[in-house]
């Protein structure tokens, strides 16, 4: 089985895509202005992940996890949509230590990504 750090190094946050500027009418700024709220909601989502999985509240967790990647397929933000549906899995499986590990580096991640405007 895969190590549960490798896929977290491959966190894709570039917005900028042909895809997502046509859903928001070629407005590049108006793209960003969502992908900035988007980043602050996806940390402040990951951190409560985190804490519910450290509490024993799996329920929660899987549903915020869920919640979370909701978000991010608004905003294909494919990356994370796989590393969750990976924690949600993992937490079916009551794998808490594993799942708790991706949560934690996704939150580091998030916790210091910017905005990329880059295609």
């Amino acid at each position: 089985m895969m190590n549960a750090r490798d896929p977290v190094k491959n966190i894709n946050l570039s917005f900028m895509t042909a895809s997502n500027l046509l859903r928001f009418g070629n407005d590049a700024g108006l793209l960003d202005s969502v992908a900035q709220m988007f980043l602050q909601d996806a940390r402040t989502s990951i951190r409560r992940i985190g804490t519910f999985l450290q509490g024993g509240q799996v329920q929660k967790a899987q549903q915020a996890a869920r919640s979370l990647k909701g978000l991010c397929a608004n905003l294909e933000v494919r990356s994370l949509i796989r590393l969750l549906t990976r924690v949600d899995l993992l937490i079916e499986m009551a794998r808490i230590k594993q799942a708790k590990v991706i949560v934690d580096e996704i939150s580091e991640v998030l916790e210091t990504a910017t905005h990329s405007s880059e295609t």
